[in-house]
């Protein structure tokens, strides 16, 4: 029964100093076999040949048990509680992301940045002014590149300033003038939309940056979301707003871009992997953000007809 059950030529047997060895299968075979040619003239059993056999029949036992109740199939099952170690665990990355200090800006870098360039002098000889060839030079700069950083923004007091703000940097100096353009008082009001916007999702508003240039679409670079706010101004002087908050495309217009750049981080590319990521959050956080549209007081059946071309299509 033994050599039908077990596969293995060892098996495992207790001696009488209640230590576990190997014992070769082909020993105990021998063993069972001489007792059963001369059981008048067999020796009296050992309690080491007594333990080998009883631990012998007891494995073969367990054996015959294990693979009765073993269960149908051999799919692999989570430990019971395993959710809330996980949820504590993403709990303590995000804690550490937001007790991580912002790296300050060298001393003296924005007298760098705005600073003309030097001149370039060329020191070797010329031997003549017919010698020196015309050289026409044309410096092509992409929208939404060409910016400087601000600072960090929040809405109030009561909340960190966590969200990062560039400028374009040929009109920086129009963020200073904040009696005739109110900019910074527009980054503030939109780091609040943002904060809301950004909780439908889940999604943590620092990991987002706000910047300003006429022009230039959002963009998605290097895993980061870049947000332009210059359509955000625009509506706010063609509507005559004094809150930007008071009217529902600040939001639209935010979570359009959420939808639009989280999408990428499944798919950089714009086809239809990328289209289908957009429709998946759309399905999965309308719900959520009517529930926000509501609690701001905008009627969300109001906001879809004014603002369908945010809420429904892909927005830059």
């Amino acid at each position: 029964r033994v050599e039908q059950v077990l596969e293995s030529s060892y098996v495992l047997a207790v001696t009488p100093e209640l230590e576990c060895v190997e014992r070769p299968l082909a020993a105990l075979r021998r063993k069972r076999s001489a007792a059963e040619r001369s059981p008048m003239a067999r020796p009296p059993m050992s309690r080491a040949t007594s333990a080998d056999d009883a631990a012998a029949e007891d494995l073969a036992g367990r054996a015959s048990t294990s693979s009765a109740t073993a269960p149908a199939d051999d799919e692999y099952r989570a430990a019971q509680g395993w959710e809330a170690t996980e949820d504590a665990a993403r709990a303590a990355v995000v804690a550490r992301e937001r007790a991580a200090v912002l790296e300050p800006e060298p001393p003296g870098i924005d007298g760098f940045l705005l600073a003309p360039p030097p001149a370039v002098v060329d020191s070797k000889p010329v031997a003549s002014k017919d010698a020196v060839a015309a050289v026409t030079k044309r410096e092509r700069v992409s929208p939404g590149f060409d910016l400087v950083r601000i600072g960090n923004f929040s809405e109030a007091a009561r909340f960190p300033k966590e969200i990062a703000f560039f400028h374009h940097r040929p009109t920086v100096a129009q963020i200073y003038d904040e009696a005739h353009y109110g900019r910074q008082r527009l980054v503030k009001q939109c780091c609040g939309a943002l904060r809301d916007v950004c909780g439908v999702f889940g999604y943590d508003p620092a990991k987002v940056t706000l910047f300003y240039e006429p022009g230039s679409v959002s963009r998605f670079v290097r895993q980061k979301l870049f947000f332009n706010l210059h359509p955000v101004e625009a509506r706010r002087d063609a509507e005559g707003l004094g809150d930007v908050r008071k009217d529902a495309f600040v939001y639209c217009y935010f979570y359009g871009l959420c939808v639009h750049k989280l999408a990428h981080f499944f798919d950089v590319v714009h086809g239809s992997r990328h289209d289908f990521f957009m429709t998946e959050y759309r399905c999965n956080y309308t719900l959520a953000f009517i529930s926000l549209l509501a609690r701001r007081g905008f009627d969300a059946a109001e906001v879809e007809r004014r603002f369908a071309d945010l809420v429904h299509r892909e927005v830059n």
